[in-house]
């Protein structure tokens, strides 16, 4: 068996090919620690195959975040149709959304194609870098947030979203249920900004209403952890376990690659997936 918060590589593998897919639509990130490129490398450790829609260009590296270029519009609803109109996608995520007219872009695209949808919210970089504009947020939260199967936002996102100071779990409950009325099926509010020893999560849903507990681990500055969270949570779902299920798997995935971050640069560490793929 293995220890705890370590994932059993042949649980992961599909039983039967083809596998299953997930869609990302978020960002290129040229690191490869978060944006599109984590989210694929989250799909693969699961044995989920991923498609993408790029949103934006960012030009970064483990210390910075130089530039982000959003796309046009036509071009992100391209990407969209063509893989729509050919794969069969029951589950996506979505990460960077730089702008309003992005944001209404990816609505529109989603409204009525009966995918269900995990959406981050990566409003800032780790380096303070503002990833989306204030009416992005807005229109995020007036067009995407009511179509969520389920929304991931970190404490200081979920501040953003309610309009409420989250300084305790009781104010991450309230913060949460008052972002349910905003339309959101379901909440995973990540408790890690909180001080403490502990970094626990809320989560909320028509169902169910819970605690996934966590210590607090002694790694600071890793690259792209909610991108992989949202993108494990994901994968989960499309080989067919239920939110809560899902939610425990990723947590535990999440675990393991923070544990074996490693160094490529002077700045963040990234996350070890790769690691979860070696043989046992």
């Amino acid at each position: 068996m293995p220890a705890e918060g370590q994932m059993n590589n042949k649980l992961h593998r599909p039983k039967e090919f083809p596998p299953p897919v997930a869609l990302t639509i978020a960002a290129s990130d040229p690191t490869s620690g978060a944006g599109i490129q984590a989210d694929l490398r989250t799909f693969t450790a699961f044995g989920v195959h991923g498609l993408s829609v790029i949103t934006a260009i960012t030009s970064q590296n483990t210390i910075t975040v130089e530039d982000v270029v959003p796309l046009n519009t036509i071009t992100i609803r391209n990407q969209f149709d063509t893989l729509n109109g050919d794969i069969p996608i029951s589950f996506a995520k979505t990460g960077v959304i730089c702008n309003s007219s992005t944001v209404l872009a990816v609505a529109d695209m989603l409204r009525d194609s009966g995918i269900r949808v995990v959406v981050d919210t990566p409003f800032k970089s780790g380096t303070g870098r503002e990833l989306m504009e204030v009416e992005g947020v807005q229109m995020l939260i007036k067009k995407l947030l009511p179509m969520a199967f389920l929304l991931t936002p970190n404490i200081p996102e979920a501040e953003r979203i309610a309009s409420l100071k989250i300084n305790c779990r009781q104010d991450m409950e309230n913060a949460a249920k008052k972002i349910r009325e905003l339309g959101v099926s379901a909440v995973l509010l990540k408790g890690g900004h909180l001080e403490g020893d502990e970094s626990p999560d809320y989560f909320i849903s028509d169902s169910e209403e819970c605690w996934f507990e966590s210590p607090r681990l002694i790694r600071k500055n890793i690259h792209g952890t909610g991108c992989t969270l949202s993108a494990a949570i994901t994968a989960n779902l499309a080989l067919g376990f239920d939110l809560h299920s899902a939610i425990k798997r990723a947590k535990d995935f999440l675990t393991n690659a923070i544990n074996t971050s490693f160094r490529l640069g002077d700045g963040a560490l990234i996350l070890n997936t790769e690691q979860l793929l070696k043989p046992e």
